[in-house]
C-alpha cells in the first residue's frame, strides 16, 4: 500500500549480496589455510624422504627407517590439517555453546531448588529500580518508588517513550532491573520461580501474541488440563464471552499463527480474558484499550471493577483519559523518572492545574449594543 516493495526488494538483495561477499571470502581464507596446511605436509614428507634417501646412501641409516620417518611426520601433521578443514564446524560449536550459555545462564538448577513461596496476595513495591538495557549507556529508568496494596488501581501515565511499557515488563518479570527492587509481598521477584509465579500474574502486553489453536487453549495459557468454568470465568470477567460463541466453533475456534483470523480489538479481548485466566492477584494491562470498541471499552471497565471487587491489584499504562477514571493511583512519569505519584484526583491537580477565571472587560460606550446586533457566526 505504500509503494514500498522495490525498495525493500532492492535493501534484500543489498543484504543478501554482503551476506554472500563474507561467505566468500570467509570460504577463501578457509581454502587458503587449508591449502597451506596440505602443502606444508607434503613437503615436509618430501624433505623427510629426501633426506632419509640421503641417509641411507650414505650408510647412516636405512631403507625401511626412511619409509617409517615418512609416515610417522605425515601422522603428526595430519591432525592440524583435519583441524583447519574443519575451523568452520568448530566456530559454530563454539558460538553456539556462547549462546546457549548466555540463554540458560546456568539458572535452571538454582530455579529447580528455589523454595515455593505462598500464593501472591497482589502486595507489591518497586524500590528505586532504574534499567539499563545491554548495549546502551543510557538507563531507561531511575529511580522507580512506588508501592500497592491489594485492592489498588495504578495508573502509568507519560509521553510516549518514557519508559511506562519498561515498567510492566520488569513488574511481570520479563526484564531483571539493573539497581533496586520489585517485590512482591515483601519478596524480591528474582526469589520466585518464573514457572510458579507466571501462572499467578495476569498481564496483556502492548502487541497481543497469540498462539496457533483454539480460543480456548489461548485463553488457558495452553493448560494441558484446564478447568472449563475456569476458561469460561475468565472469558465472562473479560466481556467476551458472548464474542466468543459468536465464533463458528465457539470455543474450538482455530485463532491461526498469531490470532491472524481476529481483528485487533477481538485479539486484544482474548488477550485480556488470557490475563485474567486463574483469577490472578496481580494484572497488568498495557494499553488495554488501543483497539477496542464501544463495547470493548465497557468489558474492560467492567473488567477493571471486579478486579477492583476481589481485592487485586491492577497496573494500567494508559494514553486515553477515560479509562483513569476507574484509576486509584496514578503514577507520571517523564524521561524515565517519576514526576508525581499519588491518588489519582491529587496527581491529576498536579497535572492538571484550575484554570484561572477569566477577567471581565471593562464597559465601553456603546460596545455591547453593537454585540448585540451584530449578526450571529454560528
Amino acid at each position: 500500500a505504500l509503494g514500498m516493495r522495490g525498495i525493500l526488494a532492492r535493501h534484500w538483495r543489498h543484504v543478501l549480496d554482503e551476506s554472500d561477499e563474507a561467505m566468500t571470502r570467509s570460504g577463501s581464507r578457509l581454502s587458503f589455510f587449508s591449502s597451506s596446511t596440505k602443502s606444508v605436509r607434503l613437503f615436509l614428507q618430501s624433505a623427510i624422504l629426501g633426506l632419509g634417501a640421503w641417509m641411507a646412501v650414505e650408510g647412516v641409516s636405512t631403507a625401511g627407517a626412511m619409509i617409517a620417518a615418512s609416515i610417522l611426520m605425515g601422522r603428526a601433521i595430519a591432525p592440524v590439517e583435519q583441524l583447519v578443514g574443519q575451523w568452520r564446524q568448530i566456530s559454530n560449536v563454539r558460538e553456539a555453546a556462547r549462546a546457549l550459555n548466555e540463554t540458560v545462564k546456568d539458572n535452571l538448577d538454582a530455579a529447580a531448588d528455589k523454595m515455593e513461596l505462598p500464593p501472591l496476595t497482589g502486595r507489591m513495591s518497586m524500590e528505586k529500580v532504574s534499567l539499563v538495557l545491554p548495549g546502551d549507556d543510557e538507563p531507561i529508568l531511575r529511580n522507580i518508588d512506588f508501592a500497592l496494596e491489594p485492592g489498588d488501581v495504578l495508573g502509568i501515565i507519560g509521553p510516549s517513550g518514557s519508559g511506562k511499557s519498561s515498567i510492566a515488563r520488569l513488574l511481570v518479570g520479563v526484564w531483571s532491573a539493573t539497581s533496586g527492587a520489585v517485590r512482591f509481598d515483601g519478596a524480591e521477584i528474582s526469589t520466585y520461580d518464573q514457572g510458579r509465579l507466571g501462572p499467578q500474574i495476569g498481564y496483556l502486553p502492548q502487541e497481543v501474541k497469540l498462539f496457533s489453536g483454539t480460543a480456548k487453549d489461548n485463553i488457558a495459557r495452553f493448560d494441558a488440563q484446564p478447568a472449563p468454568e475456569g476458561i469460561i470465568s475468565a472469558a465472562m470477567a473479560a466481556g467476551c464471552h458472548d464474542l466468543i460463541l459468536g465464533f463458528d466453533g465457539g470455543y474450538e475456534t482455530q485463532l491461526g499463527a498469531g490470532g491472524v483470523y481476529l481483528s485487533a480489538g477481538q485479539r486484544q479481548r482474548l488477550g485480556l480474558a488470557r490475563a485474567l485466566y486463574g483469577a490472578p492477584n496481580f494484572v497488568v494491562l498495557d494499553e488495554p484499550n488501543s483497539n477496542l470498541d464501544v463495547d470493548g471499552d465497557s468489558a474492560l471497565e467492567a473488567a477493571i471493577d471486579g478486579l477492583r471487587k476481589r481485592k487485586a491489584v491492577t497496573v494500567i499504562i494508559a494514553h486515553r483519559a477515560g479509562i483513569l477514571q476507574k484509576c486509584t493511583k496514578l503514577l507520571a512519569i517523564a524521561k524515565g523518572k517519576t514526576a508525581v505519584f499519588g491518588p489519582r484526583d491529587e496527581v491529576l491537580s498536579k497535572l492538571v492545574p484550575p484554570s484561572a477565571p477569566a477577567k471581565s472587560a471593562p464597559k465601553q460606550p456603546g460596545r455591547v449594543t453593537a454585540l448585540r446586533k451584530a449578526p450571529s457566526r454560528a
